[in-house]
């Protein structure tokens, strides 16, 4: 699964299309960050909480493709400016029908 800012959509599918995975789902979604326990200065939206639009996909590939997007990802969020990245988690799946 990767989620992220919508404004990272086009990199993710770019990032994908390079690690030649060709077949995925995504959807937007309404990120959400609880941020009552953050101090001001820590919180510069001076509000409890904060919503944005974001991006989930969801994607079934060989284990070999999964490092060559994990790669790319990571390269992306280390240039970033912001605290904002592109978020992937691994799930090993047992069986599939």
């Amino acid at each position: 699964m990767i989620t992220a800012v919508k404004a990272f959509e086009d990199n993710i599918k770019l990032f994908l299309k390079e690690a030649e995975i060709h077949s995925y789902t995504y959807q937007e979604v309404n990120g959400f960050k609880d941020c009552s326990g953050l101090s001001v200065k820590d919180n510069w939206f001076a509000n409890d909480k904060s919503e944005c639009e974001s991006v989930l996909f969801h994607v079934f590939t060989e284990e070999s493709k999964v490092e060559g997007f994990l790669q790319h990802a990571g390269s992306f969020n280390e240039e970033q400016p912001t605290k904002n990245a592109i978020h992937a988690v691994v799930v090993n799946l047992d069986k599939i029908i």
